[in-house]
């Protein structure tokens, strides 16, 4: 009885190192704003501090230790469009960065320079 008793207690320890993981893989997003994550009902898109990207706005998102800046080309909203245009898992900011490379972003994931400067 005690092997099972000691498989238990493992168990546990186990499910609270899961947590443990979990905790700290979410406190490494506290500066993400949650609850501007999902677009919103008027179909318009929210950068990471929520203000609203158009096309025609300078965006800007950190990645490896640099940055990917451009101006919005074009935002996909819906599932056929994003089929259309070669993307998944809309919403999508689509810009071509500072290198001349193609991108496609989760708006959420950009920083709008247009708006963020008022």
């Amino acid at each position: 009885m005690e092997g099972g008793n000691n498989a238990q207690t493992h168990r546990r320890t186990d499910a609270k190192d899961d947590i443990s993981a979990t905790a700290r893989r979410i406190s490494r997003t506290d500066n993400f704003n949650f609850s501007i994550y999902h677009f919103t009902m008027s179909g318009e898109v929210s950068d990471k501090q929520g203000n609203p990207i158009d096309v025609g706005d300078e965006v800007v998102t950190k990645m490896r230790g640099g940055k990917r800046q451009g101006v919005a080309e074009d935002i996909v909203m819906s599932e056929e469009e994003a089929k259309e245009k070669g993307v998944k898992h809309p919403p999508k900011v689509l810009f071509t960065d500072q290198h001349g490379h193609h991108v496609a972003h989760n708006p959420e994931a950009l920083t709008n320079l247009d708006k963020s400067k008022e």
